[in-house]
């Protein structure tokens, strides 16, 4: 029986997995037809020799997938090889390309930190605002309600807070309604500070459900116009 290894007499040249197993099926039949010749040079007949021929080559099918499995590794090591060569190649080329031109690399380099830290900044907005969910209870039921108009200059605002309780008493749409404005608070004595902060209505921790970790959120009547103002105080501040 001839060894698988004794197939391996032409170069393979193909990259694909058909054009492999053509360059494969090419071999073993170069070989196979030498073998016949050979065999009908010492006097046997052409099916004799090619039976015979058969017989010393096994499981032509067998050597043929194993012939392909190796010749399919090789194909992919030279292709990451070539690939990672070529790369090399690129970065050095690229590398003595800016060595040469400093003033453009600076910029170059400025440009590309600029567009990083844009591009992160962005990203940071638009997950906290968009991609990472409310710190709410059910805040995929949690709508935003302007008041609509007519104008050049903008067609929607926020509600006023008579309209807004005009809302609230109509309301049969939403579970509950409450109010908030957003905006800052000076803080302190000698030395103020601005902090963040909001005017809401009594019910609003209660619309989006959220607890006061110490004490109470609002009661009902504590947004009445010329009560005591009271305050809530975040953990952080």
């Amino acid at each position: 029986m001839r060894r698988r290894d004794d197939f391996r007499r032409l170069p393979s040249v193909g990259t694909s997995r058909r054009s492999i197993e053509r360059d494969v099926d090419t071999e073993m039949g170069f070989h196979l037809q030498m073998r016949i010749e050979d065999l009908m040079r010492q006097g046997k007949s052409h099916d004799d020799a090619r039976d015979q021929a058969l017989r010393e080559f096994g499981d032509t099918a067998a050597a043929r997938g194993e012939l392909t499995s190796i010749d399919t590794r090789r194909a992919r090591q030279r292709a990451r090889s070539e690939w990672f060569g070529s790369l090399m190649q690129d970065i050095r080329f690229g590398v003595r390309g800016l060595r040469s031109r400093p003033g453009f690399t600076i910029t170059v380099l400025l440009t590309l930190a600029l567009g990083v830290g844009a591009n992160a900044a962005i990203f940071s907005v638009v997950d906290a605002v968009l991609l990472r969910p409310l710190p709410f209870h059910q805040p995929n039921r949690l709508v935003h309600l302007w008041e609509a108009y007519q104008s050049k200059v903008d067609q929607r605002s926020e509600a006023s807070f008579p309209d807004y309780l005009d809302w609230r008493a109509r309301n049969k749409v939403f579970s509950d309604l409450a109010g908030y404005q957003g905006g800052g608070f000076l803080f302190g004595g000698a030395q103020p500070a601005t902090i963040g902060g909001g005017k809401v209505t009594a019910n609003f921790f209660d619309v989006v459900g959220v607890r006061a970790i110490v004490g109470r959120t609002f009661i009902a009547g504590e947004d009445a116009v010329g009560d005591p103002r009271v305050v809530l105080l975040t953990y952080g501040f």
